[in-house]
């Protein structure tokens, strides 16, 4: 192994341990605000860092295919983060009138209002997103 395939292999390993510190805090964190789904949607992940980077660092080097993966993973959890908070939306019919809707994925209570001060009232009422 010539210099620059040892620095990155140094490199790589540095960047695996990145990995696994900020999946540790994010794991962290799901524990603490008790979200059960994305605490087993981090430990796949984990398992996974761990397969992949066994499997590629007998070869000197993680392949690219572990951004790839860390992308898609990024993306998955972004996209069920947003999946599960407060959704507030100002409609309107086809003959002018306007209605608010609003739902609450975390208990599945949802409301259509005529303004939205009834459903800022709602969302007090039923201490929503607190």
């Amino acid at each position: 192994m010539n210099a620059t395939q040892s620095s990155d292999v140094r490199l790589h390993h540095q960047h695996y341990t990145n990995l696994l510190a900020h999946l540790a805090r994010r794991m962290e964190s799901a524990q603490q605000h008790n979200d059960s789904r994305l605490l087993a949607l981090l430990e796949v992940e984990q398992r996974q860092l761990a397969a992949e980077w066994s499997t590629r660092s007998t070869k000197g080097a993680i392949a690219p295919s572990l951004n790839l993966i860390q992308r898609f993973w990024q993306w998955l959890l972004v996209a069920i983060e947003d999946s599960s908070k407060l959704q507030v939306e100002k409609l309107s019919g086809t003959n002018g009138d306007t209605w608010w809707y609003a739902y609450d994925p975390g208990t599945g209570k949802a409301l259509y209002a005529e303004s939205e001060s009834d459903v800022v009232k709602w969302i007090e009422d039923n201490r929503i997103g607190h």
